[in-house]
């Protein structure tokens, strides 16, 4: 029997804490290839709030909000992730025997990369950190909303900036 997805999780977490890196998440995806083990990791000390955000021209890891005046706000976060902890991390898990008996006699690609602009919010810690940045969210069903003209519509994507988190 293979290696439960929770110990591999275990185990990239591992990894990426020896790099100085937060694992973000680990997720098997199926790809025209075959299965696909995409590890997400990110340096969380360089996560900028809105407020400290610099005036940098931002890359394109860096996420960056536009206001409703066309205005382009300062609401930067940068993964700070490189390819030098990407390898190190991929290289971690590849050595590891309970990674390859997560999908034992299957040919499997193992990836380790960072969040990007679509960094998904998987925890309460991930919500408070991210207070003040815009968001985009989608919802299995349809929600009733009430527009600012007061009418009543259904919606599953939402926009918005994301003001608190909690349990």
């Amino acid at each position: 029997m293979g290696a439960s997805l929770q110990r591999v999780r275990e185990l990239a977490e591992s990894a990426a804490e020896s790099e100085g890196c937060r694992l973000v998440e680990v997720v098997i995806a199926q790809e025209g290839g075959g299965p696909v083990l995409r590890v997400t990791i990110e340096r969380p000390d360089l996560t900028e709030t809105p407020t400290e955000a610099d005036s940098e021209t931002p890359t394109e890891a860096d996420s960056e909000a536009t206001s409703e005046d066309g205005q382009e706000q300062a609401m930067i976060y940068r993964s700070g992730v490189t390819v030098d902890d990407c390898k190190a991390v991929n290289d971690w898990l590849t050595d590891d025997p309970d990674v390859d008996a997560l999908m034992p006699g299957r040919s499997w690609r193992l990836e380790v990369t960072s969040p990007g602009i679509q960094r998904p919010l998987n925890s309460v810690e991930d919500y408070r950190r991210f207070i003040g940045f815009p968001i985009k969210l989608r919802t299995f069903a349809p929600t009733a909303v009430t527009t600012t003209e007061g009418e009543t519509v259904t919606r599953k994507r939402f926009r918005g900036e994301l003001l608190g988190g909690s349990d």
